[in-house]
């Protein structure tokens, strides 16, 4: 059961600051902290938006807010995307030159239509997916992994379609199009003929701008794009979108802003900061659905009810707003109406991917490391990718090497010793990741009986007597070199973006290490052992 107490107000408790707001806080039942803000009635504030709150099966969660609306008409000085930068949340700009004077703020569906010309509309995404359809992240490493694979279910499968089955099954478009005989099937020839009729899918296009020249003019996208920091370029990616009522895009986060223009019909948003990457259960980064949920947020809004000065957000989209999602914010998006169509800029965020760096830095001990270092002979580098003794300390020094790392960062506090380091990632990445029946597709959760990877990290120092110490002055080095990446953006990110990227260079370590397989049994008695 699920019910709506937004009319709920606080009068009796004093107002806290909190995001630029005043709050309340209210306790309920002595157990849950909720947020709401200063009642209306209490301030005389008509402006004040009174959050959603919700009760679910009798647990309060937070707030869902929405989403500030700024009028940004041609009379301001400053860029919009500059303003919205400096906010570091969502927000939602209106009067923009986008909403009226933009050749786009007057197309039609059927204008549309007419106008493309193209024969395929590639990699049309099609929800629920078609059960058997080709996985489409094929590059991500578990999904290599048949016993992963066997029983993970994507959210939508891709498919190459023509321009008149797209259409035509999303009801709008000229005559000709809605009209057309059932000829317009599937350009892949692996895709059933039933496609389309079984299970009452939906359909939605993502591709980019460029690809539709014929109406490139009609959208320039330039003033979406934020200025780049320094002299540096960033990468900028314009997209449309088009898709059909029911279309749900699941809980996911994206590396890169997001200026997100709406042009036709409707759309919802959930929205929730980095803040709470650790309760949305995140598939690990390797997982052909990395970046993505394992909740379906819009039925379970279990938000993580400790987080009072982080809500979520919530806004709806229609013809003319500009949405900036700031990077790795989470964001469902569902769309309302018929049909919908909008337009974004992705921007590249460039501390994130001056950490991503981080996951490029080979691992030590293996050959491409001592073929890196500069004052390491042919001999040496042979000894140190081959030999068996090395070898066997490989567990070791791998272990070894994320701790260091972890605990130079400081993410579990300062001086935080090998237990600190353990609990931590058992808190913040195996349970949200790994365990069942959180990651239920994944069939390797059984623990290993051997605990194969529990040798004691003191049997490291064992290898300073091995080629007069090389192993600790190796791994040393590895460390540092992590670290002049990580140093150099820790604060930019902030502490829960960073969080996000630790956990996905842990991962990466040891799946170049022991390979996607051992990668849960590793992690597993690296917590435990």
């Amino acid at each position: 059961m699920r019910r709506d107490v937004s009319a709920l107000c606080a009068k009796s408790f004093p107002a806290h600051r909190a995001g630029g707001r005043a709050w309340r806080l209210l306790h309920v039942c002595g157990l849950v902290i909720l947020p709401i803000f200063a009642a209306q009635q209490a301030t005389g504030d008509t402006s004040c938006e009174v959050p959603r709150i919700l009760d679910v099966d009798g647990i309060v969660v937070p707030a869902i807010l929405p989403v500030e609306r700024v009028r940004w008409g041609p009379e301001k000085d400053q860029p919009f995307t500059e303003a919205a930068l400096q906010r570091g949340k969502p927000v939602v700009f209106e009067g923009t030159k986008y909403a009226a004077d933009c050749p786009a703020a007057k197309w039609t569906l059927e204008s549309v239509a007419t106008t493309l010309s193209s024969p395929v509309l590639e990699n049309v995404k099609r929800y629920p997916a078609l059960p058997g359809a080709p996985l489409f992240a094929t590059g991500m490493r578990m999904a290599r992994v048949p016993e992963i694979m066997a029983t993970y279910i994507p959210h939508f499968s891709r498919h190459n379609v023509t321009f008149t089955t797209f259409f035509k099954h999303l009801g709008e478009g000229p005559s000709e199009i809605r009209n057309a005989p059932a000829a317009g099937v599937p350009v892949d020839d692996s895709t059933p003929q039933g496609w389309l009729s079984d299970g009452n899918p939906v359909l939605s296009y993502a591709g980019r701008l460029r690809e539709w020249r014929a109406l490139e003019a009609d959208l320039p996208l330039d003033g979406l794009a934020p200025e780049p920091p320094g002299d540096d370029p960033i990468e900028v990616k314009p997209y449309v979108w088009l898709g059909q009522k029911g279309v749900r895009t699941p809980l996911h986060y994206d590396y890169y802003a997001n200026f997100y223009l709406q042009i036709l019909g409707r759309k919802k948003f959930l929205l929730l900061p980095p803040s709470h990457h650790t309760g949305l259960q995140l598939y690990p980064s390797t997982h052909p659905a990395h970046r993505s949920s394992q909740l379906n947020l819009t039925d379970v809004l279990e938000i993580d009810r400790a987080s009072v000065a982080d809500p979520a957000y919530e806004v709806e989209l229609g013809p003319g707003d500009i949405l900036h999602l700031p990077a790795q914010w989470f964001h469902e998006v569902t769309t309302l109406t018929p049909a919908a169509l909008a337009a974004n800029v992705w921007a590249e965020d460039v501390p994130w991917f001056q950490g991503l760096q981080a996951l490029n830095v080979n691992l030590p001990f293996t050959a491409d490391y001592m073929a890196s270092q500069p004052d390491t002979d042919s001999n040496v580098a042979d000894f140190w990718a081959q030999d068996s003794e090395v070898a066997q300390y490989k567990v070791q020094l791998i272990r070894a090497y994320i701790v260091l790392v972890i605990q130079q960062t400081n993410v579990v506090g300062a001086g935080a010793d090998e237990k600190a380091v353990a609990s931590w990632l058992q808190d913040t990445l195996l349970n949200p990741r790994y365990q069942p029946p959180t990651f239920s597709d994944l069939a390797l959760t059984a623990v290993p009986q051997t605990r194969r990877f529990c040798q004691d990290l003191a049997l490291v120092a064992k290898l300073g007597n091995v080629e007069g110490g090389m192993a600790v002055h190796f791994l040393l080095e590895g460390v540092r070199e992590v670290m002049s990446v990580f140093d150099g953006v820790k604060d930019t990110l902030g502490p829960a973006r960073f969080e996000m990227l630790l956990h996905n260079w842990i991962e990466s370590v040891i799946d170049n290490a022991f390979g996607t397989k051992l990668q849960y049994p590793f992690l597993y008695d690296l917590c435990h052992c």
